[in-house]
């Protein structure tokens, strides 16, 4: 009996170790990749950083839950906070002090988050935070770094087993089999209408969006397909055979799903970061696995898993047994992990808002972060929008005579599939 049992837990040992390790070298390809798009993100933030997070910006400062902003509430700051933003992102991609560095980008990105969570707490950024967080408790620097340069032994090929790669991993599923499972309305599972709502949406959709509105019936298969994917096509990733031909057919199958959602919809970067954290999961070749036997990483990594187990218990019971919000969501809040995953679910925007205004300021050239701005105002904090756009409109049109008082109103628009 007793052979027999410690037979079983070998197997099942060796099974977790296959399952749940990642290759180090595509670690530091996933690293290289949040730091392209940390980078990215802030020069795309430079036009409207005063408007975001300037003092008399859309979202006062006070209001703000916690960030660094709130030490200083002067622009200038912000500014100073960028560019340590920028050259931490840097020195993540050159892999140099890697651990310590991804520790401060990931509080240097939920800072900026709660700064202004009208804008900054989207799907891309929770992604982003999420991934990071992970990226504190996994070997980043171990290739493609200036960190592995500087070791006596060079670069070291190995694959890492440890509650960290758990934890990704972990992470990665529930997002997808979150997002899949919440879509319970009848457009995604019934008449198949879900993508002619999301691509007759124009706040949302692409040229190529448009385009493939002509082509109905492949729109049902293409919804079909979006359901199935993220409800069934994730738990391959646990099958115990043929695991490299497995892992590089959800590589290839996710990477396209995430690229037509970012060539048919406005979704910024957050197709990108999902096509990145996939980069995490490359299984190459001749890599024998290392077990990470550090016990305080271990341990603050599984206790951050089942913190975040217990996130999603709650999350799922509110949305189908209609529960009241749990508390520990606002401690999840703190620290970005709080997202619900609801992408488009229960089912795709019905209805979509337009806003109007007098004098007709125009909001056309903004990015899709005014679209998420505009759609997530309260009456509380359209004051502080109105006051903004006065003073920009009378700092832009010096030569009219200025404006003291505005109007905004918004109707609705019911969306037909």
């Amino acid at each position: 009996i007793k052979r027999r049992t410690s037979s079983q837990n070998t197997i099942a040992l060796q099974y977790l170790r296959e399952t749940f390790s990642l290759d180090s070298r595509s670690l530091g390809l996933f690293r290289i990749g949040l730091g392209i798009v940390i980078c990215y993100d802030l020069l795309a933030l430079l036009p409207d950083i005063d408007a975001f997070f300037g003092p008399d910006g859309v979202y006062p400062a006070y209001i703000s839950r916690w960030s660094f902003d709130c030490l200083v509430k002067r622009l200038w700051f912000r500014y100073v906070l960028f560019i340590i933003n920028a050259l931490l992102a840097v020195l993540l991609i050159l892999g140099y002090y890697t651990r310590p560095v991804t520790i401060l980008c990931w509080l240097m990105a939920v800072s900026l988050a709660h700064r202004n969570p009208l804008v900054m707490f989207l799907a891309r950024d929770y992604a982003l935070i999420l991934f990071l967080m992970w990226g504190m408790f996994l070997p980043l620097g171990q290739n493609f770094s200036l960190d592995s340069l500087r070791k006596k032994t060079g670069p070291l090929i190995t694959k890492t087993f440890s509650m960290g790669s758990v934890g990704f991993i972990c992470s990665l599923m529930m997002i997808y089999l979150l997002s899949g499972w919440f879509k319970i309305h009848p457009s995604w599972n019934q008449d198949l209408s879900a993508l002619n709502y999301v691509f007759n949406n124009k706040d949302f959709v692409t040229t190529a969006g448009v385009w493939l509105l002509q082509f109905p019936s492949l729109l049902k298969v293409l919804t079909w397909l979006t359901v199935f994917i993220e409800r069934f096509g994730i738990l391959l990733l646990l099958v115990p055979f043929n695991r490299n031909c497995i892992r590089y057919l959800l590589i290839i199958v996710f990477c396209v799903f995430h690229l037509s959602l970012w060539a048919t919809t406005i979704v910024d970067w957050f197709a990108l970061i999902m096509i990145i954290a996939w980069l995490a999961l490359i299984p190459f070749k001749s890599a024998a696995v290392d077990i990470n036997k550090n016990k305080w990483i271990n341990g603050l990594a599984g206790a951050v898993l089942i913190f975040m187990m217990v996130c999603t218990y709650k999350n799922a019971e509110e949305f189908f047994l209609h529960t009241p919000k749990s508390p520990i969501f606002k401690a999840a809040r703190i620290v970005g992990l709080d997202f619900p995953w609801r992408l488009f679910s229960p089912s795709p925007p019905l209805v979509r808002r337009h806003y109007y205004f007098n004098p007709p300021f125009d909001l056309n050239k903004k990015n899709y972060r005014w679209i998420f701005l505009l759609n997530n105002q309260t009456d509380a904090l359209m004051p502080f929008l109105k006051n903004y756009l006065i003073r920009d409109w009378n700092k832009t049109n010096p030569y009219q005579s200025p404006i003291t008082d505005a109007i905004i109103y918004s109707t609705e628009e019911k969306i037909l599939p």
